[in-house]
């Protein structure tokens, strides 16, 4: 009996030193895969906090290639994990993939990237990009004090930002509140 006690113990602890070593395994391959682009979609997991941590952080220092493609295999989720994900890479320094997660944001109505889009309104110098986070907040939380601010603004984009989420979102406001006079 003791021996046999002995022999499931350590078939125990190979059976766990190999789980742990194939996560890993799979960390690393995730990774690799992810910046050669080589991935498909239906093999990404994202309920597992390892790689939640290795995306968020190829996310965060990836190159824009690998972002991009990151932002790509998010796309066709749905869940609050892929819509966090989609608003860190507002951080990113490259232009393309914070156009890339303002689309998806609008495109999914992420109401809860609203804060870190007026972060990116008041922290951005790219003309070009404040005006399209202005015209993404506005369709998820239209906000016509904040536009009435940018209306006179020196740059033509962001003026034209404003005046068109104005006209475009503030008629679906003025249609849910009636005017009393």
């Amino acid at each position: 009996l003791a021996v046999l006690s002995t022999i499931l113990i350590g078939v125990a602890l190979v059976w766990a030193l190999f789980v742990f070593l194939v996560q890993k395994e799979y960390l690393n391959m995730l990774i690799k895969t992810i910046s050669s682009r080589y991935f498909k979609n239906e093999d990404l997991n994202l309920y597992n906090k390892d790689t939640i941590e290795k995306i968020t952080d190829k996310i965060n220092t990836g190159k824009e290639l690998e972002v991009l493609y990151i932002l790509k295999l998010l796309e066709n989720g749905s869940d609050k994990i892929n819509y966090e994900l989609i608003t860190k890479a507002l951080a990113h320094p490259s232009e393309a993939v914070c156009i890339q997660a303002l689309h998806l944001i609008k495109k999914k109505h992420i109401v809860s990237a609203s804060a870190n889009l007026m972060k990116l309104i008041k922290e951005q110098t790219n003309p070009a990009i404040i005006a399209k986070a202005l015209l993404v907040l506005s369709s998820i939380a239209y906000d016509y004090n904040l536009l009435t601010a940018y209306i006179n603004n020196e740059n033509y984009l962001i003026r034209l930002a404003a005046s068109e989420s104005i006209i475009e979102y503030g008629k679906a406001e003025n249609e849910r509140e009636p005017v009393i006079l």
